[in-house]
């Protein structure tokens, strides 16, 4: 009893039911916890805990962080190492050094599809041209020289009339003498 004398002071009184003396320890701001259960921390104690969890959280994040900037520096360098594959392999078939970093992008990072149509794009591009450049050594070759060789080249009219336009256009642009010759010729 000399503790509930200490805690209520002069409002104890030994003849105080159990109900009145927890309407005067409640009345004084006074907690009661069984200490059996766990049910009371000591506030020093408390604060102390609660810092060290907090420097732990800080630590972790911290840590978490330089894991991230790791894994991140990691996918960057499969990245350039798996356009650098790409662009090795292709090495060969595109000569193109621009066309080439830009369809092993295209690969390296999964967009395989944009990859396709950009590999299609350089050689529909690169046949057109060969194409062309076969056009013009054809208007350039006459199996038939006039002056020996050393003159215009002579189209007939059935040659002119089964050319496209494109290629009366070359003509015309490469040997305006024989366009000429194979308008007018009959």
């Amino acid at each position: 009893m000399s503790l509930l004398k200490d805690l209520l002071g002069e409002d104890y009184s030994e003849k105080d039911t159990a109900a009145e003396i927890d309407a005067k320890i409640a009345n004084k701001g006074i907690k009661l916890a069984d200490l059996s259960k766990g049910g009371y921390v000591d506030k020093a104690k408390y604060s102390e805990m609660e810092t060290k969890l907090n420097d732990l959280n800080a630590k972790y994040s911290a840590k978490l962080t330089d894991a991230e900037k790791l894994a991140e520096t990691q996918k960057a360098n499969e990245l350039e190492l798996s356009k650098y594959r790409y662009k090795d392999k292709l090495r060969n078939t595109i000569e193109d050094d621009a066309t080439r970093n830009t369809i092993a992008e295209l690969f390296a990072t999964g967009k395989t599809d944009e990859a396709i149509e950009a590999t299609n794009k350089y050689y529909s591009q690169k046949m057109e041209a060969q194409k062309s450049e076969l056009e013009k050594a054809k208007l350039h070759s006459d199996p038939n020289p006039s002056n020996g060789g050393a003159g215009t080249d002579i189209i007939t009219h059935a040659q002119f009339a089964s050319m496209s336009l494109s290629e009366r256009a070359k003509l015309a642009e490469t040997n305006p003498e024989a366009y000429k010759q194979a308008l007018n010729s009959k």
